[in-house]
């Protein structure tokens, strides 16, 4: 398969667009939490551990799905899987702090710029394990094609 094409437009397209309603969900949840339960501590609190392990099991099924799908051999994939439960993990945090800001007093999430740098390094380590998992491999498709073309 080395002689196939990448599909960069592909790749870039699953990693954007992957998980993208699930993130909307966790930052307006608490919102609807509070209209349900106003002034009610708790149900946040019970929100900020519930949702980031839902919202975990969401994104490894689907996820899953998509390493499971691509055109890479089977070490690349369990290479892949294992990358892409890291990043979602590291996320389960970011996840829990969104939704524990409904709570927090304002400005205590961003407040230093030693609290920009650690979020930016969690980010960017979810960001480099997504592309990483996200790789669809080379089609044989594109393959079959090179080698009809002449190689």
């Amino acid at each position: 398969m080395a002689a196939g094409q990448l599909g960069v437009t592909s790749w870039l397209l699953r990693l954007i667009t992957w998980d993208g309603v699930l993130p909307a969900c966790i930052v307006f949840a608490p919102a609807g939490i509070e209209l349900l339960f106003p002034n009610n501590r708790g149900a946040i609190e019970l929100a900020a551990v519930l949702l980031p392990i839902t919202a975990f099991w969401v994104r490894f099924s689907v996820g899953k799905r998509h390493i499971d799908t691509n055109h890479c051999g089977p070490a690349v994939r369990t290479f892949q899987l294992c990358v892409f439960c890291f990043g979602i993990f590291v996320l389960v945090f970011f996840d829990a702090a969104i939704t524990l800001s409904h709570i927090m007093p304002q400005g205590a999430l961003f407040s230093t710029s030693a609290d920009i740098l650690v979020w930016g390094i969690i980010g960017a380590i979810y960001v480099t394990s997504m592309a990483i998992a996200m790789y669809p491999g080379r089609s044989a498709k594109h393959d079959e094609e090179f080698w009809q073309d002449g190689g």
